[in-house]
């Protein structure tokens, strides 16, 4: 009886190890894949994964998913609208495979509504950033959302062109079915460095 008691606690022992074996593995190759999902230039060419469109003559913030688990490394997309973006990867069977997700801040110093930045810098962690949803200014596929790195620089943009503010887990399917229409195309000239200078339009 002795001898059976010691061969099931070596056998609990032996799968205990392995199981925490696999955790821990399962654990790095993750956080491998996360530090290797970083924001990336928009390039001349670059199409919106929903539309096709040509990301570089598109209006308003933009956004960036890398998917995971569809091959040895993450798939980048790009996308021309973050109201696009948010649409895609809410679908249910694309939400299980959503890495890393970028946007462009709206409130950094010189962000043109028209023509934003190409530089991987001016993406922010989509899934820290604060959101303006149903204001008036439209992006290239109409409504869309406005990321702000700080919740100030959200508050002051709302303050002038309406709408609420969210964070990353409240943009639901629901919410992205019903935004409001905008009402101001494609206008906006250079900001000034705060977001709190009301942007003049053309």
């Amino acid at each position: 009886m002795y001898r059976n008691f010691r061969l099931y606690s070596m056998w609990y022992i032996v799968v205990g190890a392995m199981v925490m074996t696999l955790i821990l593995i399962g654990g790095c190759t993750k956080q491998n894949a996360t530090i290797n999902q970083p924001s990336v230039n928009i390039k001349s060419g670059d199409e919106s994964a929903v539309c096709g469109m040509y990301i570089t003559y598109q209006p308003g913030p933009r956004g960036e998913v890398y998917l995971v688990g569809l091959g040895s490394k993450p798939k980048l997309l790009k996308f021309g609208s973050t109201s696009s973006m948010f649409t895609y990867i809410h679908q249910p069977d694309v939400q299980h495979l959503v890495g890393s997700v970028y946007v462009q801040n709206v409130g950094e110093s010189g962000f043109y509504w028209r023509h934003p930045s190409k530089s991987a810098g001016s993406f922010i962690n989509a899934r820290k950033a604060w959101y303006v949803v149903n204001q008036d200014v439209c992006g290239s596929m109409g409504p869309t959302l406005a990321p702000f790195l700080h919740r100030s620089d959200a508050v002051e943009f709302s303050k002038k062109h309406g709408g609420e503010i969210v964070r990353f887990t409240q943009i639901t399917s629901g919410l992205l079915k019903h935004l409001k229409s905008c009402a101001i195309n494609f206008k906006f000239k250079k900001m000034g460095k705060t977001i709190a200078k009301p942007p003049e339009f053309k």
